[in-house]
């Protein structure tokens, strides 16, 4: 059986490495574009990408975006300074009723400020109660349609504002000239009036402001998923 052995001159074939079982998939969100990423701890990760103060543990109600059979969708946010707003981002948040928006200025600042606290990064992941799990880009794809509303509160309001200024005027007034407006809507679309569901109608009212800025009237919900390679 010799002519069944390896010639001498042909080398063996190098096993490959086994990839890192401890690796999982993330999704970074920035400039309104998608990337993979692969991590072995979340809360670093987190740590290294996002401001400090908005780091949330793994699975936090305040991040969560989508639910699914054996897993949840979280996301993860912050604002930069001197980046680009992410409109995908920021749909997403104020979609799932997670933007908290910024509290009211004094009528001496500058209105414009109320922009600061949309997000510029954020972080998708899975989890399956507070444990992180792997989130494949199919996956993603599959239900990112999920992730996101139609026939929204902001979609209804966009046309009551004819330019950004004066829905941010609006949002300036929610404790005194638009006081009965924020309760108004908000028994209409959330069933109660509370802090928190005229917050979530500041939040709408916040993001057409941002809408009409930037001169984006027509909604498209999913927005397209702009995958792109994470360059390290």
């Amino acid at each position: 059986m010799d002519y069944l052995r390896r010639p001498h001159h042909i080398p063996k074939r190098k096993k490959r490495k086994a990839p890192n079982k401890k690796s999982k998939s993330i999704f970074v969100i920035r400039d309104e574009k998608i990337a993979e990423m692969a991590v072995d701890d979340l809360l670093s990760t987190f740590r290294m990408m996002l401001p400090e103060k908005a780091i949330k543990p793994i699975g936090d109600c305040e991040n969560l975006v989508g639910k699914f059979k054996n897993y949840n969708i979280y996301c993860c946010f912050g604002s930069e300074p001197n980046r680009k707003i992410d409109y995908v981002l920021s749909k997403l948040l104020v979609d799932n009723d997670i933007f908290e928006p910024s509290p009211i200025l004094s009528d001496e600042c500058d209105k414009s400020s109320y922009f600061a606290g949309f997000p510029t990064i954020g972080i998708i992941y899975a989890a399956s109660g507070n444990n992180f799990v792997n989130l494949s880009r199919n996956q993603l794809l599959h239900h990112w349609r999920f992730l996101f509303r139609s026939n929204t509160l902001y979609e209804m309001l966009i046309p009551r504002y004819t330019c950004f200024e004066s829905a941010i005027e609006e949002y300036h007034q929610q404790q005194k000239a638009s006081k009965i407006f924020f309760e108004k809507l908000s028994h209409r679309f959330y069933g109660r009036v509370t802090c928190f569901t005229k917050m979530l109608v500041g939040a709408n009212v916040l993001f057409v402001a941002f809408l009409l800025k930037i001169k984006r009237k027509k909604i498209i919900s999913p927005p397209k998923a702009n995958f792109v390679i994470l360059h390290k």
